[in-house]
């Protein structure tokens, strides 16, 4: 009965916070066609913006994609796939938080009881953590999947710890290897980080607390993350990539500081210690008010204080989880400290730690673990296990004004559900780009209503396949920002990447030649526009004028481009029309779709022009056709030969997946072979089994190849992609060996 009331109640909010409309997060955006998706981002290196890398939101959504699968395929919008999908896993979590419940209580439940599992699992779901950072403002991938499964997590390592059971503890493990198959553990470094860190904080006092053998609770801890970890193994390359891309950011300068130490700073200046500890109890607002002090000192008092008082006071039963408590509590405290600076960690970075690889790395890890959008998780986890002991003390123990404080736990829990619930349907969270522009005219959410022209417009975009397309006006942050009759969508990952395999030409941050773009586009000395954008890869071009300015944007005075903010739209249009070879193909809401004519190859024979041009040359001579493409191409770091003609090279080129090219050849001169896709020194060439090392930059983006003459097969394949394929059959064998111990154990059994 209170499962069904927990899926009403959250069923009415999700509706009045979403109308229906799918929740398309800025820095991931959501897998819109999940199919796709899983075509795309099941291989390494296809990420969805150009020039290449990994998929920022893949580990985040692969989960939730598969979990889509078969209401796509129904015909579900997506609104409401992803509905279901959600109500799904806030399922899994009140179960996880149900039996976590029933682990402490340790008595059959009352109505009470099961009325405060729903009141705290709307504590988990909708709170500061998760809808005033990650699901309204949309700073960061919301992994979702691995934040819902936790709760069950704990439940399972706290029962696979104290249980005696072979059958049990197989039980449960098989659970734990299913849940790491969504990769929960390589779903957010800092939350792998944080959940390991939790199971440790809590698992010290359980030693105490049950009389439990320390080699006994050592061996099951480490047999929970080593299967956790070779259930979701076959994302390695993703933490490889996404943790050295982190660690490369980091050494960057943003207004003049390290990024890590203008983000730490940041992060000081708006959390100091009075406020951090109001945001979680709940907050309304980052800056404090009297009812945020009031409901503080409410959520402050029943979680922490008076338990941890009486527990001293009382000297029986009371002081059963006293341990646990306070090793919880000491370690909120300390979670604070760090966020609101008190422990400063930027003389530790500023010490040129950060400059040494391995340790760099692991720094730099620690560094982002303070911020809120990752420390929140932590935090969490602390209050949930906080209340539910708190509870269990008030319910269990007679101690003066029992009755009161037990009031103040339900009323507290209330305030924050009705608190947060209000902030969810109202969205009254500032938006993230009004407050970067100063603009509070126009209330942009990330909630995306998916309307008829965006379905129009994908459904052209698709037939790009693996070719690129190329959306203006460029930005410099930000891969798409879209704001049209009141639709609003806005992402690093830009949501026709989910309708086609191709790259998206948007984000000046990710390539210097589409900083470029950005520089020249539009220009009246363009003469030639097609063969630039063959050279690219490009099939379509999308003329968005419903572009909204998003973090970074090339502006004007400071930037004077000529794809500089505020926009000419008038002379992109004329640029776009005026192009011979570029077929202009229909409006689709605030989007013109124009098609470049004619074949665009992922894979062709060129001839080379070796030396050190600029990213400004290679723009002008293919732009203004002094270099035809295809037959030319500038070669960074190639020997300089006398290829001038390949005319007499032919290929056939058969994609088997997007990480495998199959070329024939038959030429009778050395030639270039140029792969449009974004250059990753991981992409390796191969002629009958035999790696071709000769391998360049192509264009200022592109993958190049010296190939010799001849008549043969040639192979272009992601270095690791067989690796990738084992990886994907170990992370099946916890499952598999555990299932079958578990069916073995209960054979026995029943002999």
């Amino acid at each position: 009965m209170s499962l069904i009331a927990f899926n009403v109640i959250f069923s009415v909010f999700w509706w009045l916070y979403t109308r229906g409309d799918v929740i398309y997060y800025w820095d991931g955006g959501f897998p819109l066609n999940p199919l796709n998706f899983l075509e795309r981002y099941v291989n390494i290196w296809n990420y969805g913006v150009f020039p290449g890398g990994p998929e920022f939101g893949f580990v985040t959504y692969f989960p939730l994609a598969v979990l889509s699968v078969p209401f796509y395929i129904l015909g579900l919008g997506i609104g409401l796939v992803q509905w279901i999908v959600v109500q799904l896993m806030a399922n899994v979590a009140y179960v996880g938080i149900l039996y976590t419940f029933k682990f402490f209580r340790r008595q059959e439940l009352d109505l009470l009881d099961y009325l405060f599992v729903i009141f705290v699992t709307y504590f988990f779901i909708l709170d500061y953590y998760t809808i005033g950072i990650n699901w309204i403002m949309g700073e960061i991938v919301p992994p979702l999947y691995g934040y819902f499964t936790t709760p069950l997590l704990i439940y399972s390592y706290l029962r696979l710890i104290t249980v005696n059971s072979i059958k049990q503890s197989l039980n449960l493990l098989v659970l734990v290897s299913l849940i790491g198959l969504g990769g929960m553990i390589y779903e957010f470094q800092t939350m792998t980080a944080y959940f390991i860190l939790f199971m440790i904080v809590v698992t010290v006092p359980l030693i105490k607390i049950f009389q439990l053998s320390v080699r006994k609770v050592l061996f099951r801890f480490l047999l929970f993350f080593t299967i956790l970890l070779i259930s979701g193994s076959y994302l390695i390359f993703y933490l490889y990539f996404s943790s050295t891309g982190a660690y490369s950011s980091s050494l960057q300068t943003f207004s003049g500081q390290n990024v890590v130490v203008y983000q730490l700073l940041d992060t000081y200046k708006n959390y100091n210690l009075s406020t951090s500890f109001l945001l979680y109890y709940p907050a309304i607002s980052v800056t404090p008010s009297l009812l945020n002090y009031l409901v503080g000192a409410i959520g402050l008092g029943v979680t922490v204080v008076v338990p941890l008082i009486f527990s001293v006071i009382f000297r029986a039963q009371p002081k059963m989880y006293f341990p646990l408590r306070l090793s919880l509590t000491l370690t909120l405290i300390l979670l604070f400290l760090l966020q609101s600076g008190v422990i400063s960690l930027v003389p530790l970075i500023e010490s040129n730690i950060i400059k040494l690889p391995i340790l760099g790395i692991l720094i730099t890890g620690f560094s982002y673990m303070v911020q809120p959008v990752h420390v929140g998780y932590m935090i969490n986890l602390s209050l949930l296990i906080l209340l539910i002991l708190s509870y269990d003390f008030i319910r269990r123990h007679p101690f003066p004004a029992r009755r009161i404080v037990n009031a103040l736990l339900y009323l507290f829990l209330l305030i924050n559900s009705i608190i947060f619930s209000y902030v969810g349907i109202t969205h009254s969270s500032t938006s993230y780009y009004s407050l970067l522009l100063g603009n509070t005219d126009e209330k942009i959410l990330n909630t995306f209503n998916y309307p008829q022209w965006f379905v129009a417009s994908s459904e052209v975009l698709s037939k790009a396949g693996y070719n690129n397309v190329l959306f203006l006006p460029i930005q410099l942050a930000l891969s798409t920002a879209t704001y049209y009759n009141g639709s609003w969508v806005g992402s690093n990952t830009p949501p026709q990447t989910y309708f086609f395999m191709g790259q998206v030409i948007s984000d000046a941050g990710k390539s210097p030649i589409v900083f470029v773009l950005a520089k020249y586009l539009p220009s009246n000395n363009i003469t030639d526009l097609v063969n630039l954008l063959k050279v690219l890869g490009v099939k379509y071009v999308v003329l968005n004028k419903g572009a909204y300015p998003g973090p970074g944007t090339f502006a004007r005075p400071y930037y004077n481009f000529s794809g500089a903010y505020p926009w000419n739209f008038t002379a992109f249009e004329i640029m776009l029309n005026s192009s011979k070879g570029l077929k202009y193909v229909g409006s689709y809401g605030p989007y013109k779709i124009y098609e470049v004519e004619g074949n665009v190859p992922l894979v062709y024979a060129s001839s080379g022009v070796t030396g050190n041009l600029s990213y400004d040359e290679i723009f002008w001579n293919f732009s203004t056709g002094k270099f035809k493409a295809f037959n030319v191409s500038f070669i960074d770091g190639g020997p300089k030969l006398n290829i001038s003609n390949v005319s007499n090279v032919h290929l056939e080129y058969q994609i088997e997946s997007p990480d495998k090219i199959v070329v024939k050849v038959n030429s009778d001169t050395s030639f270039y072979l140029v792969f449009t896709t974004g250059y990753n020194h991981w992409w390796e060439l191969s002629v009958n089994g035999k790696i071709n090392n000769n391998h360049y930059v192509a264009n200022g983006f592109g993958n190049a190849w010296l190939m010799p003459s001849g008549n043969y097969t040639a192979t272009i394949e992601f270095k690791y992609s067989n690796v990738k394929k084992v990886l994907f059959f170990v992370s099946f064998l916890p499952l598999l060996i555990l299932s079958s111990l578990l069916i073995s154990e209960r054979l026995r059994e029943s002999k």
